[in-house]
């Protein structure tokens, strides 16, 4: 199975950066999402990334996102601000809105998985 996969259900959207493990951990986060002129999510942004889930966070998706050049998902990190963005389409923003969105960590620390709920 080829990581990361964007999965949009009736519940919400769903980035998967790997295979999902027995031993994880959810925590609830900001979100800021970025919108296109159809309304569809096109970024996620996180402030106080490290802050809210640890030092370890960004391991897994060093590993899965930036080594598959065939997807369109990236991402960004700014360490002095500590701030994230999961860019899902290259597209421009239109929109902003901040909601409450899941991350799923690993035993290790490690994001394998965001939420965005309906």
């Amino acid at each position: 199975m080829t990581y990361p996969k964007l999965l949009i259900t009736s519940e919400g959207l769903q980035v998967v950066v790997c295979d999902c493990e027995s031993n994880v951990v959810e925590k609830k986060v900001e979100f800021i999402l970025d919108y296109n002129q159809f309304r569809d999510i096109i970024g996620i942004e996180i402030i106080n990334l490290q802050l809210e889930a640890g030092t370890s966070c960004l391991n897994r998706i060093k590993e899965n996102i930036s080594s598959n050049a065939s997807s369109k998902i990236r991402y960004s990190y700014d360490d002095d601000s500590d701030a994230f963005y999961l860019q899902l389409a290259d597209e421009s923003s239109m929109d902003q809105e901040s909601v409450l969105g899941k991350l799923t960590l690993n035993s290790e620390g490690e994001i394998i998985r965001f939420d965005v709920l309906s």
